[in-house]
């Protein structure tokens, strides 16, 4: 019978092989970090915001990574990052993940995540988790709509 650390390890790994195909798919560096009308924010910062709250809320505050989030430098625009740049980002990101996940079990699930870091509110690590995901659900259907947005207006040029 499989965990539920196995089931959240599973749609990680899914969740994570999908943004490296995403970015792999951006028709060029400079498309990461178009901006589009109506949207704040481009494919680039949104990875770079994933791999930093994914670098936090599990790498640090779980696997005592001792990562350092900057989260303000997550949403600035840094035409300087190419395509292999947010892939090693989020290889990292990926490792430390599931290196975290690997020291729970599903006894841990039920634990308390460490108060402060979701404002007032505390809950289970579960809860923590489940959240973490879809929060990256979330940012990667955003990422893949503007990959697809940009590199149709690449074609029409």
């Amino acid at each position: 019978m499989r965990s539920t650390i196995q089931d959240l390890e599973t749609q990680l790994t899914a969740h994570f092989d999908q943004l490296d195909v995403e970015i792999e798919q951006y028709p060029s560096d400079a498309a990461l970090w178009e901006e589009l009308p109506g949207t704040k924010n481009c494919g680039g910062v949104l990875v770079q915001h994933l791999v930093g709250n994914l670098q936090h809320f599990i790498g640090h505050v779980l696997g005592h990574s001792g990562y350092r989030r900057e989260r303000a430098q997550e949403f600035l625009v840094n035409q300087q990052r190419t395509r292999a740049d947010l892939k090693k980002a989020v290889q990292e990101a990926r490792s430390v993940v599931l290196e975290t996940l690997r020291q729970l079990d599903d006894a841990d699930l039920n634990r308390a995540y460490p108060p402060g870091h979701f404002g007032d509110y505390e809950d289970r690590i579960a809860w923590v988790l489940f959240r973490l995901l879809s929060h990256l659900a979330y940012h990667i259907g955003q990422i893949n709509y503007h990959r697809r947005y940009v590199g149709q207006m690449e074609t029409q040029e």
